[in-house]
This record gives structure tokens, C-alpha cells and sequence, in this order.
């Protein structure tokens, strides 16, 4: 079968007038394909009307341009883009006396909405305490009034509980800048260290404040520390001011945690979650922890967790919280 003949006609001046572009190129009125110089000003003419459409492209017997690769607007997340997670706003550290919050958007920090294990938390980490699981676990409200000199710091009530994968803990209160709210988690599986005569770790308000002196009996030897030294905090990897910690003995460092664990804090309240796997937490392990409010160089506010310690916040003498199996 012989092949469809093109049929090239040209375009009136009048036409490309009305399109501001110049004078109609010359062509060929009735042949089988376009000549050498009607190709050169017919690529000519695409170029000037990449911004006019396909319909002058048509008229001119030229194909429209190619555009290499553009998105394609089918509401579909192609398999083979990673998931860079929602932009993190977070507090940069100087607004934290004057300012809440001031969208800052730190793009380096990674998206730490879903960790690496694959396993999502119960709970959204906001220190808002407004999540379904909150209702029925473990809660210790406290009215003991805060005493000199921490006037402005409070902390008035601890939230804890656990899942089958993770430990949920927070707190109610607030924080004087430079204060830190600190818990010591002992897990009773691991090495833990002795709090008396305190730790040696003094980087960041929040290693400060966990190494301040405590003395507890042998029966409590925490491996892990949690606290926060900036409210509000948005959620971000463990820092100076927010998150785990693996404590040590004095003189080591602590390890901070960066990994399996989520924690943030609003104007009144802060939350954690992390693996119990990466607490090294078998299933149906017990976890004790107790719960500080402290000033660098100073010491710990009469607002303690357990309240029993109230009265000497530096002595654990009270039973620990004990975090409840999961239901």
C-alpha cells in the first residue's frame, strides 16, 4: 500500500500577524514532504512557539517539541522516589526563652515520623496527650507547689505505658530556661549504674541535670536516661536539649540514642516513645523509672516522681514507678 502523501500548505501573513511572531515562512503548496529550508524555518517557528501550543505546531506540519521527562500529574507516588517525610519544623534553641516557635524549617533533619524497624508508635508524638491510648495506662498527677527557687518550672503530672513494642512516657509542666525535666529508667536487664555521688556527663543542660548527685538504694540502678531542656521542642532525633541517653559511669560520657525513638514537647507537656527492643526489654519485662526537675549546678526542685520523694528530691526513697505490661 503506498504511503499517506503529506500535503503541506503555507500559513497566510495575516494568520502570524495575529500571533506577533513575523511573516509566514515560504513553502511548498502541494508536495510530498517539505523542503530543506521549509524544515529550517519550520524548527525555527517551534521554538518561538513552545508558549502558543500544539495547534500553530499542527498548522506548520511540525511535530511539537519534546519536553524530556516532565512530571506526570496523575495523583500516583512513583515506587521508585524515597520518602523524604514531611518537613520538620522545630525550634532553633534561641526562641525558646522569648518565642514558642518560630517555623523554622531545618531541612537537614531527617524524617523521624516512622523509625527504622517499620513499627509505628500508638501515639502521635506532640506532648499533647490527646491520643486514645493515653486513656487507661499509667498516670501520677501531683499538686505539691513548687518552692524556691524554681518559680516558673513545674512538673505536675507523669503519663507512662507500653505496647507491645513500645515504651510511652511523658510529662505535664513546664520549663525556666536552663531547667531540664529528667527521668531514670532501670530495666532490670542490662548494666546499670549506681546514682550515688552522682554522674559525669555534663554536656547540654539535660546530661547536667542526670548527672546531679542522687542517692538511691542498690535495688535501682538505671541504665537509660530520657529529659528535655527546651519547651516547646518539635519532634527531632535525640539532641543536647531533647531525648535518650544511654548513661554511663563517672568519668564516661553518655550515649545519646538516635535511633527507634520519637520524642517532642508543646508549652505544657513533652512525650517519648521508644523501642523496647532498643531498651533491650524482653516481652513482659519490668521497667521502674523515677522522674526529676532540675537546675544545672544546683540541684533537683521539690517536685518529684515518685511524690514521696518530695520532701529530699535528692534521695530515691520512694518505691519507683513501675510502667504496666501491656494490655
Amino acid at each position: 500500500m503506498p504511503k499517506a502523501r503529506a500535503r503541506w500548505r503555507a500559513i497566510p501573513d495575516a494568520a502570524y500577524s495575529q500571533l506577533a511572531i513575523g511573516p509566514a515562512p515560504e513553502a511548498t503548496r502541494t508536495s510530498s514532504g517539505p523542503s530543506d529550508r521549509v524544515i529550517q524555518r519550520c524548527s525555527a517557528r517551534a521554538r518561538d512557539l513552545v508558549l502558543v501550543g500544539a495547534c500553530v505546531g499542527a498548522l506548520l506540519g511540525c511535530n511539537p517539541p519534546v519536553i524530556p521527562h516532565a512530571p506526570e500529574l496523575d495523583s500516583a507516588v512513583d515506587a521508585y522516589r524515597t520518602d523524604t517525610g514531611p518537613e520538620i519544623v522545630h525550634d532553633t534553641g534561641v526562641d525558646a526563652v522569648s518565642v514558642p516557635m518560630d517555623a523554622f524549617i531545618d531541612a537537614p533533619i531527617p524524617d523521624v515520623g516512622i523509625p527504622d524497624s517499620g513499627v509505628v508508635p500508638a501515639i502521635r508524638v506532640d506532648g499533647v496527650f490527646d491520643d486514645p491510648f493515653w486513656v487507661g495506662v499509667g498516670l501520677t498527677p501531683s499538686t505539691i507547689a513548687v518552692l524556691a527557687p524554681y518559680e516558673g518550672d513545674a512538673l505536675t503530672a507523669v503519663h507512662y505505658g507500653r505496647d507491645a513494642n513500645y515504651l510511652y512516657v511523658g510529662f505535664e509542666g513546664t520549663l525556666v530556661a536552663g531547667d531540664a525535666v529528667v527521668m531514670y529508667f532501670d530495666t532490670h536487664f542490662g548494666d546499670g549504674v549506681a546514682l550515688n555521688g552522682g554522674l559525669g556527663d555534663n554536656h547540654g543542660n539535660v546530661n547536667n541535670v542526670l548527672s546531679l548527685q542522687l542517692t538511691a538504694t542498690a535495688e535501682f540502678q538505671p541504665e537509660w536516661g530520657w529529659g528535655t531542656s527546651m519547651m516547646p521542642r518539635s519532634i527531632a532525633v535525640s539532641d543536647v536539649s531533647l531525648g535518650w541517653r544511654r548513661l554511663a559511669m563517672p568519668p564516661g560520657t553518655f550515649t545519646t540514642v538516635t535511633a527507634d525513638e520519637q520524642s517532642a514537647c508543646s508549652m505544657t507537656g513533652c512525650e517519648t516513645a521508644i523501642l523496647l527492643t532498643r531498651l533491650g526489654v524482653p516481652p513482659g519485662g519490668g521497667i521502674t523509672f523515677i522522674a526529676r526537675l532540675g537546675r544545672p549546678g544546683v540541684g533537683f526542685s521539690n517536685q518529684t516522681f515518685p511524690t514521696g520523694d518530695a520532701s529530699s528530691p535528692e534521695l530515691v526513697g520512694d518505691i519507683p514507678l513501675t510502667v504496666p505490661l501491656a494490655l
